[in-house]
């Protein structure tokens, strides 16, 4: 699936720029850990509206009501504390 295969991509994209940001200041690269996290703000931005237009949006249609309750339980414990705010 394409589109699950770009949103993979773009979360290692993310893992990994923050490792990079992390561990640059230490080497005193602090305009590096800066440009990062730049670079992981714009990747979320599209990933995040990737998600909203595309991935969830398709999973209501696809999933049953079953499948739907195990995919937010599952949310649930990834995000633990984390509220999820009614659409509208």
């Amino acid at each position: 699936m394409p589109l699950i295969k770009e949103f993979i991509a773009e979360h290692e994209t993310v893992t990994n720029a923050a490792g990079d940001a992390l561990r640059a200041p230490d080497a005193g690269d602090l305009s590096v850990a800066r440009a990062l996290v730049s670079d992981m703000t714009a990747v979320l931005r599209a990933h995040w509206k990737g998600e909203e237009d595309g991935l969830f949006p398709a999973s209501l249609t696809a999933l049953t009501g079953d499948e739907w309750d195990v995919s937010i339980q599952a949310w649930r414990t990834a995000h633990p504390g984390a509220v999820l705010h009614p659409a509208g």
